[in-house]
């Protein structure tokens, strides 16, 4: 499958498996925007990886076990990045 392009929001993009499929999905050509409870230097390390492996990545706070966050999450994905292609719930 070809991913250049794609653009993916991964809740719990921020730490252990999330993480790892965020950077995966950078490396393979999506832009990616991480979901995470914490603005921390997890989300940051991410970023950081994700940026250096060409792509654009945004961070979006919030607790997707609420509705009110899930749907924002969604909302701010899709804004930042100009839709959305791929949704990979890891939280």
């Amino acid at each position: 499958m070809l991913l250049t392009g794609k653009r993916a929001l991964i809740t719990g993009g921020t730490k252990g498996i999330g993480a790892a499929i965020a950077l995966d999905l950078a490396r393979q050509g999506c832009d990616v925007a991480i979901n995470g409870r914490h603005n921390d230097e997890f989300a940051s390390q991410v970023e950081q990886a994700v940026v250096g492996a060409g792509r654009k990545c945004l961070r979006i706070v919030g607790n997707v076990a609420h509705p009110d966050d899930a749907q924002r999450c969604v909302r701010e994905a899709s804004d930042g990045l100009g839709g959305l292609d791929i949704l990979i719930h890891c939280a």
